[in-house]
Parts: C-alpha cells; structure tokens; sequence
C-alpha cells in the first residue's frame, strides 16, 4: 500500500506499536530482512531498532540488508553515533599521551573502550546553534581540558564529600544576578519590573526550544552524579543562550574534574566484578539461551560518565520484576487460565476440564470471576 502510493523510501522499525517505554524490548530485525528479500529491489529501506553505537550501524546493514539506518533515540543519547573514532593522533586518556589536543574530543581508558567527550560534543551543539539558527559567531571559548603526565588531582578533592563539591557550582552567576534583580538587590531600584531583553522575547524557532531536551538526553550519565547541574539546566529557558553557557561551563568544569580524578584513581571508575559481563554471558544473551537481561547489553556499552553513550532500557521483564511497568489485565488473565488448566490436568484423573460458559477453555471479562468446572463426559 506504500509503495502503490508513491514512496521509493522507507524506514521499517523492528518493534510492534505498543513497544515503548518499558515495554520497549529488543527490535527484531528479521522482520526488515523479510522486507528486503520481498520487496521490489530498487526499493530503498532503513533499518531502525536496536542501534546503540556506531559499531551496532555494520552489524545491523548485515543482518537486515538495507541501504541505510536511522537512528533516533540512540541519536539523542550519544550524537556521534554516526561517526566513528578519530585518528589515533587525536584520541587522548589514561596511558595515552601526545599533542596538546590529544583527547580534546575522544576519550579512551585503560580497557581500551571509549568515545566522544560530552563537553566536547555540547560545544559542537552550542557552535551549531549560534551559526545555523542564530546566525551569529560562536563565543570564544578556552581550550578543553587535556590530560597530561604532569596533571595532579587534589587529595582534598579526592577524600571531600562529592555533595560538597557539587555545592560549589550550584549557584551559576547567571541565575544569582536575575535572583539579584528579582529582590531588588542589584543596579535597578525595588519592585521595578526588569527591562526584557533580547533574549526575554519568545523563541520562534523550534530549534531554540529544543535545546533543553536535547541536552538532557546528552548529558544524562553526567547529570545523574552532578545534580546540581541538572538543577540548573531544568530551569534554563528557550532562547536565553547565557543560561545554556552556564551549562557548558559546568559542564566543562566537571568533565576536567572527573578526568584528573580517573588519572590519579583509575580504580574508582573500573566495573566492580558483580557487575561485568563475560563474553559467554553476552553470547547467551543473543542466542536466549538464559533468560532476558540487560546485564550484558549494559556492561557492554557502558562508559565513564563524561563520555556519550546509549541509554539501555531494562527489559520488560525486568521492569515487571523492579514493579516499573505492571502487567496487563489480559495478560494477567492468560496466566491465571493457563495455571488453572495445568491443576484442572492433575487433578482430573485424565478427564479433559473445560470452563463452562466461555469458548476453548478460557475465562475472560466478567466469566472470570464466576466460571464453574464441568467434566467432560467420559465415555463408557
């Protein structure tokens, strides 16, 4: 029907329509590779579902055969998905020292996995907006942090409460000087109404109002250990670029601390043993030969908090076991059916039980609550 009205292109996502949220689950990706092989060969497909990092982009073409994939959800969490590592010139972290850009943009531990900096990508965000939809320059910025064989990291910092530090940065100087103004504290004389400034006027473009959405997805691994600065950025306005620099800031000063404390601790940021998943283990998982878990999809994709990554869902039965999404009453009906069969089967003496007033068996709507056994008639 699609294709009969027009379209070349299409874009096959390998999950049902009630798959989402935390019922979101695996995609399949047999369904786009049934397309392919069915489908008219000069038509083109994208491939979506399951895509987590640029390494899953290869890995998905194969299995599928489509022409292209899309990213969504996986685009949001880490931008670079589509971008594979820099030249090894410029890839930077512990034990790899170089140029004095080295590490600017990607970032690698001692277990040889990495990505990109968040700060770094946040700046590339920032740039783009400034050029493409404001179209203005970029404000100058410093040079990001760098490691280097000389970099110490503060025994205060070290052994200080992280609430502590955190405390430090809480209150941005753009939010003191509008509380500043607000209490009459500042240059403008009490109860005056402030003056609305350009960046007061309400955004038009829906790039401007994104802003803040987009930068919780990216920055979500930082801001779940820096709450202070998710406290900022969830009152930063759309369209006030000050109140997001503020964000880069902070975002920059928690990234440098957070590298200098890997160099000088590397043993706080390694996986505890409970937590890793051995290579069997993420091979069973692909071949369900245990039972579904995120265990190994997490242990796998996980990185330091200032390196872009995916966001890995708990699967459904997972979430039904953590009580994060409740089972539907149909599917609770259809377990209670199928238990009540098994005891009607033990208990029956060999006779075939079927529950009166409802077809094939099966109690549902109001013939849950008052259904009678009756015995099928046994011959003689």
């Amino acid at each position: 029907m699609i294709l009969s009205a027009g379209a070349s292109i299409i874009t096959v996502h390998g999950r049902r329509r009630e798959q989402k949220g935390h019922n979101t689950g695996l995609a399949d990706w047999s369904y786009i590779r049934y397309l392919r092989e069915n489908l008219p060969a000069d038509t083109v497909i994208f491939a979506n579902g399951n895509i987590l990092n640029h390494g899953d982009i290869e890995k998905c073409l194969e299995a599928t055969g489509a022409d292209g994939v899309m990213s969504a959800e996986g685009n949001l969490c880490d931008p670079t998905i589509f971008s594979g590592p820099p030249p090894s010139s410029s890839v930077g972290g512990s034990g790899m020292r170089g140029e004095e850009r080295d590490g600017a943009e990607y970032w690698v531990g001692r277990d040889r996995k990495g990505g990109y900096r968040v700060d770094f990508v946040l700046r590339r965000y920032m740039d783009i907006i400034y050029k493409y939809v404001l179209e203005v320059p970029p404000p100058e910025r410093k040079p990001l942090y760098v490691s280097s064989p000389t970099a110490t990291f503060s025994a205060n910092n070290a052994n200080s409460d992280p609430a502590t530090c955190d405390s430090i940065h809480t209150s941005p100087p753009v939010e003191d000087a509008e509380k500043k103004n607000e209490n009459g504290e500042g240059d403008e004389p009490p109860k005056k109404k402030r003056k609305r400034n350009k960046e007061d006027a309400k955004p038009t473009s829906p790039n401007l109002v994104s802003i803040q959405g987009h930068l919780f997805q990216l920055l979500r691994p930082l801001i779940s250990k820096h709450t202070h600065i998710r406290d900022v950025l969830s009152k930063c306005r759309a369209g006030r670029m000050s109140e997001f620099e503020n964000i880069v800031s902070l975002v920059e000063a928690a990234v440098q601390s957070g590298i200098q404390e890997h160099d000088a601790f590397p043993e706080r940021f390694e996986t505890p043993l409970e937590e890793r998943a051995t290579k069997s283990e993420i091979e069973d998982e692909k071949t369900d030969a245990q039972p579904p878990s995120s265990k190994a999809t997490v242990a796998q994709y996980k990185r330091p908090w200032w390196v872009c990554q995916p966001y890995v869902r708990p699967l459904p039965e997972e979430a039904l076991q953590i009580g994060a999404m409740q089972p539907k009453k149909r599917d609770i009906l259809v377990r209670k059916n199928e238990e009540l069969g098994k005891v009607v089967e033990r208990n029956g003496d060999g006779d075939v039980d079927a529950i009166a007033g409802t077809p094939d068996g099966l109690a549902s709507g109001s013939d849950k609550e008052n259904c009678t056994l009756v015995p099928s008639a046994v011959s003689g």
